[in-house]
């Protein structure tokens, strides 16, 4: 799946980090734990809702076009996917 394109620009994705826990500061090391959330945002509007479509639109989640984010420098990572479950 392609990224969005608005007004002829990529599209804007807005990254946000919350810690919730700054853990295991070690020195000697110089390594630390930490537990937060990384948020991404951003608006496609391939998928606006027109008002002439029916109330409720049935989208494939593989067709949905998802931003790519790599955190680099890490010794391990947990994802949970928040819409798991679903």
């Amino acid at each position: 799946m392609t990224p969005p394109i608005s007004d002829g620009k990529p599209v804007e994705v807005r990254v946000g980090f919350y810690v919730t826990n700054l853990a295991s500061l070690d020195q000697a090391s110089k390594s630390y734990e930490i537990t937060g959330y990384l948020k991404a945002t951003w608006k496609d509007p391939r998928l606006a809702f027109s008002g002439e479509a029916a109330a409720e639109k049935e989208l494939d989640p593989k067709a949905i076009w998802t931003s790519a984010l790599k955190i680099v420098n890490v010794k391990s990572d947990t994802f949970m996917d928040p819409c798991a479950g679903r």
